[in-house]
């Protein structure tokens, strides 16, 4: 009789605790597919991404989008000589942020289609603002908000004086202005400093 009392009592207290660890594996299992696959529900809440997008664009507000700028002499001819010591201004040209996010951007002066070295030996290229004053291209960062356009800018070309003859039957072209742009720090729905 006490066999059978232990045998019944060893078997009750296997049975539930069988029971009991199934109850939490379910437990667990429940648990963590509810974590996987619970959905918040919308609350009118939108996700919208901005565009950054820049056009340098002439002083009548026309496209140089891969069009060449002219220089020009103190008289407005573009038909000039280039000899040692020569200074010409291109024709101003303006950034423009025609993305609909606040940017910040840099412009550099590629040379393309020549050979470089020859190019920066004959001349001394940089960019001017409206006043002449030369824009520092390796610090000059601006911010434009959607919309807005820059200042005045102009490329200046000298022939410096040490160039001497040796590119008098010589074409130089190619010389590119680009510009590189990044979503600005500002909230662009706002207009206000991002934190």
């Amino acid at each position: 009789m006490v066999k059978l009392l232990l045998k019944k009592s060893t078997t009750r207290s296997l049975t539930l605790s069988l029971l009991a660890v199934l109850l939490c594996v379910a437990t667990l299992g429940g648990a963590t597919y509810a974590l996987f696959t619970y959905e918040e529900p919308a609350a009118n809440v939108i996700v919208r991404s901005g565009e950054v997008d820049v056009d340098l664009l002439d002083e009548n507000g026309v496209t140089l989008d891969n069009e060449p700028l002219q220089f020009r002499n103190v008289n407005g001819d573009p038909n000039i000589l280039w000899e040692p010591g020569a200074t010409f201004l291109s024709e101003p040209f303006y950034i423009k942020n025609i993305g609909d996010v606040t940017l910040n951007f840099r412009v550099l002066l590629i040379g393309a289609g020549m050979e470089s070295s020859e190019f920066l030996d004959a001349f001394d290229p940089c960019i001017v603002d409206a006043e002449g004053n030369v824009v520092d291209l390796s610090r000059y960062q601006h911010e434009l908000k959607a919309g807005e356009s820059s200042g005045e800018f102009r490329v200046r070309m000298k022939m410096k004086e040490s160039a001497g003859n040796k590119y008098g039957n010589r074409q130089f072209d190619g010389i590119a202005v680009s510009v590189y742009a990044i979503q600005g720090g500002v909230d662009p729905f706002t207009q206000q400093p991002l934190p």
